[in-house]
């Protein structure tokens, strides 16, 4: 069992009122993915909304609606606010994110690591 490499899906975005989205994970059988989301709004106003969406399709993705995960994290201190979460048993992911208001940008930087195991 060893993990992956530490890899950025997403590299100081500038999360405003419209949703941005990760590029697309696989798990193989048995893999889970950790998760670390940084936030900083050098603002007063506004948090982030993390969001992961999954799919059982290969070909023609239906992708959820409804997110299988939602997070907030609070940006309002004007500093680096990090948080870190799992997704396992789900064939394919990606995750989104938007601010919670209306005024303030959200820098956003995140990172994946999976671990080794597949069945």
């Amino acid at each position: 069992m060893a993990w992956g490499s530490k890899t950025q899906i997403e590299n100081a975005a500038s999360v405003a009122g419209t949703e941005l989205y990760s590029d697309v994970m696989t798990l193989n059988p048995g893999e889970l993915a950790h998760i670390q989301v940084v936030g900083n709004s050098n603002g007063t106003t506004d948090s982030l909304e993390i969001k992961v969406y999954t799919t059982l399709d290969d070909s023609t993705q239906n992708w959820d609606t409804v997110p299988l995960i939602s997070l907030l994290l609070d940006c309002t201190d004007g500093n680096d606010n990090d948080v870190s979460f799992l997704v396992s048993g789900v064939y394919s992911f990606y995750i989104g994110w938007v601010r919670d208001g209306a005024t303030d940008t959200i820098t956003t930087n995140a990172w994946v690591r999976k671990d080794g195991v597949s069945l």
